[in-house]
């Protein structure tokens, strides 16, 4: 990140996700419950495991598994959104689950994205 100079939070803490997970392999770090990149990282390696064994060569790995990283940058950059702009879910009041939610944080992402493309 610092080596590109890229100055994104939600890069930032996507780095935090993949760190953690670096350390979960080769350290056996444990996150804490309190430690949600840690546990983030975890079921990622889950997933990333998953991918291991249902493809075999490397191209197809990659190619399977960039959508859970584009969801989760995704994710993690409508949030930053939401408390810059010091707004809240509309919660689930509407009794469609979590469908009114999502369709807030689409909004804040693809405001954001016409802002910086134009």
């Amino acid at each position: 990140m610092q080596r590109y100079a890229l100055h994104d939070a939600a890069l930032t803490q996507l780095d935090r996700v993949i760190s953690a997970g670096v350390a979960h392999v080769l350290h056996h770090y444990q996150p804490p419950a309190e430690d949600r990149e840690g546990q983030i990282a975890v079921g990622l390696l889950a997933i990333a495991e998953g991918m291991l064994l249902r493809h075999r060569d490397d191209a197809e790995i990659i190619r399977h598994s960039l959508g859970f990283y584009d969801a989760l940058y995704a994710q993690f950059r409508a949030e930053q959104l939401l408390a810059a702009q010091q707004l809240h879910l509309p919660g689930h009041a509407d009794g469609r689950g979590p469908t009114s939610n999502i369709d807030f944080l689409r909004s804040l992402l693809d405001a954001d994205a016409r802002q910086n493309a134009g």
